[in-house]
């Protein structure tokens, strides 16, 4: 997989499998907060010239995110040392804000000149997804009202996600303990957002992107809407969004060098069928056979292939050897299509990169059998 397009886990430093949204609010603060009293507002403020006066990019090697807030672009980076973990936020190179470890607690830092964008719980809630018991070293009034926010939205996930609903059902949980805990956090009531029906079966509205390393996913352009609206609360509109998606592996065998799909799947026979070409033309103009699955081979189209060999045992399982009639099938030319069309907005790859991770989040690589 080409490192542009992996995507980073955050770090676990949860060895006991911490769930706050299980705890009552009183619990987790207590859990968190050695130290009760609150500082002074200004106790940490911080000028983007001093925090960027500590640990340089480059000792946050790893990107975990693009975001956008209010037109500006950023990147969220992880460092993870054996020792030590941190986040940092940057603004092409410039740190605007960080999570670092303070004698052993969790201090979140915005530069004051970036206040007011929504990073400060953005980040209290990635380091308490990281290490949920960290102590927290003691409060100033915004950063409780961002530890609130962040609890609050962990019990809400595990309600949404039906998890209390879950565990009462396995015996695991009481209905008067899930009622306590949700009763704790204190829910502000949400607006009631509409049902909304979003057709993405038009293929007048899709696009294929073309990897450079054998990737395709062929997407609704109504998905950057969506993304842009709230991707959190749109999954379900997201995942239909994503209409297929294939990553072709290549591989260096010891007498020839060869091909597989890595990831594929299609939400129709037909999307399946155009992948397939996608991915038949690709190791065609590379001179590298393609080895396919007999769930796979349904989807050939009989005018891109002469014949099929096998099947052989390749990696352990059944396989079939395509042999293509040197048909073209021209799918270059769509990728500029979407390229032309991401290009227009997306100068920081911000849309990209999520684009990518929600193909591979539909369309996760399933290992075959014999595998």
């Amino acid at each position: 997989m080409p490192a542009r397009h992996k995507t980073v886990s955050l770090p676990n430093r949860n060895p006991n499998g911490i769930n706050p949204a299980l705890l009552t609010f009183s619990e987790y603060f207590k859990m968190t907060t050695t130290k009760t009293e609150f500082h002074n507002e200004s106790s940490y403020d911080i000028s983007l010239e001093k925090l960027n006066s500590y640990l340089p990019k480059s000792r946050y090697p790893k990107l975990y995110r693009t975001i956008k807030k209010d037109g500006l672009f950023f990147e969220i980076r992880i460092m993870e040392e054996p020792t030590e973990w941190g986040i940092g936020v940057f603004n092409k190179d410039t740190k605007v804000a960080a999570v670092q470890d303070e004698w052993g607690c969790l201090l979140v830092t915005v530069a004051k000149e970036y206040r007011g964008l929504g990073l400060g719980p953005m980040l209290v809630n990635l380091a308490r997804t990281i290490e949920p018991d960290r102590p927290s070293g003691g409060f100033t009034p915004s950063g409780y009202n961002n530890f609130i926010k962040v609890y609050q939205s962990m019990v809400r996930d595990a309600l949404a996600s039906g998890l209390y609903r879950r565990l009462i059902t396995q015996g695991q949980m009481t209905m008067a303990r899930a009622k306590e805990i949700i009763a704790s956090a204190k829910l502000p009531k949400q607006k009631h957002k509409p049902e909304r029906n979003l057709n993405s079966n038009d293929p007048k509205s899709w696009l294929l992107y073309v990897g450079e390393y054998g990737d395709f996913v062929l997407y609704d352009k109504k998905l950057k809407t969506l993304i842009d609206e709230d991707r959190e609360h749109n999954d379900h509109w997201i995942d239909q969004m994503i209409k297929g998606f294939a990553y072709v592996q290549l591989h260096e065998g010891r007498q020839e060098n060869w091909a597989m799909l890595r990831q594929f799947g299609g939400d129709t026979p037909k999307i399946k069928t155009f992948l397939i070409n996608c991915a038949v033309q690709y190791t065609n103009d590379a001179g590298i056979p393609l080895w396919l699955e007999p769930d796979e081979i349904d989807f050939i189209d009989q005018r891109m292939i002469s014949r099929l060999e096998g099947p052989s045992l390749v990696r352990g399982f059944k396989s079939y050897k395509v042999i293509p009639t040197g048909e073209t099938f021209d799918y270059n030319g769509l990728g500029l299509i979407e390229k032309r069309w991401r290009k227009s907005f997306d100068q920081y790859d911000e849309f990209f990169h999520q684009m990518i991770e929600c193909a591979h989040g539909k369309f996760h690589y399933q290992p075959s059998s014999g595998e």
